[in-house]
């Protein structure tokens, strides 16, 4: 009809769980790390237009359907819609439905809540007509500002894998971390095993934390043998 405003089509967009080969935990205290993406396990993001009802979030596998900013300023899923809002310079966000749906195993160091608000970052700039804010880098940004959640000090390798989509050699820097993304050369095949204990990322990385301050000395060390063998890891793997 003449003069009818169009409405903003459906668009959805997805992000790969991701595995640390090398690096785990030792990343958050400046040593390399690679990460590769698990590119069988993915988390969707879907935006689907509403006439009304504000914007409203869906998450099936949680048994979640809500409005936005109704679980409290601490929800990742509200943070990473309000964030993208932010950096569009929105005053207000068209009614909207977000339904985000995942199969990669949660608190299960995998890169879940990561590749959650990745997927919704880039799928909402998508639908906002924001190209620039669903580029690699805008998305692996507002996703590393919500990791402060999950991780309470996260690293930066998590949010890097999932939205670039590739192998990362990563080292924690300031004031911009050291970020080469790279090609394997052979196949790589990896079988990774899920026990179905659940385990708080935050947590684990506040225990290693505390261990780290009580023993300074040994485990910088331990740090620094690390760093030595993962260089030659990507040597490897480029090879």
């Amino acid at each position: 009809m003449a003069g009818q405003k169009e409405e903003t089509a459906p668009v959805s967009a997805s992000a790969p769980g991701k595995i640390i080969l090398f690096g785990e935990h030792a990343v958050v205290y400046g040593r390399p790390a690679i990460a590769v993406p698990l590119t069988h396990v993915r988390a969707t993001a879907a935006m689907s237009p509403a006439r009304s009802g504000g914007v409203v979030l869906i998450a099936p596998d949680l048994g979640v359907k809500r409005r936005l900013a109704e679980a409290g300023p601490d929800d990742a899923l509200d943070l990473t819609v309000l964030q993208v809002q932010s950096a569009a310079g929105l005053t207000r966000l068209p009614h909207m439905t977000i339904t985000v749906s995942s199969d990669i195993p949660i608190a299960a160091g995998l890169g879940s809540g990561a590749a959650i608000t990745a997927a919704t970052t880039r799928a909402l700039a998508c639908f906002l007509g924001l190209g620039a804010l669903a580029s690699d880098r805008w998305v692996s940004d507002l996703t590393f500002e919500v990791e402060k959640i999950h991780h309470g000090t996260p690293s930066g390798i998590d949010n890097t894998v999932v939205a670039y989509e590739r192998p990362v050699y990563f080292i924690r820097r300031e004031p911009q971390n050291i970020i080469e993304t790279f090609n394997v050369q052979q196949p790589l095949h990896l079988l990774v095993g899920d026990t179905g204990i659940s385990s708080s990322t935050k947590a684990v990385v506040g225990d290693v934390r505390r261990s780290w301050k009580k023993a300074v000395s040994y485990t910088h060390l331990r740090a620094h043998e690390t760093g030595s063998g993962i260089s030659y890891a990507v040597f490897c793997l480029k090879m």
